[in-house]
């Protein structure tokens, strides 16, 4: 997964999750 902080800032750490689960990573509960 690729992280964009220029698009993505770090405020919003769901969208970090998302973008992690595309490493084959296991959901996390929320």
């Amino acid at each position: 997964a690729q992280v964009e902080q220029s698009q993505q800032p770090l405020t919003e750490p769901k969208v970090y999750v998302i973008a992690s689960s595309e490493d084959s990573q296991p959901p996390l509960p929320s």
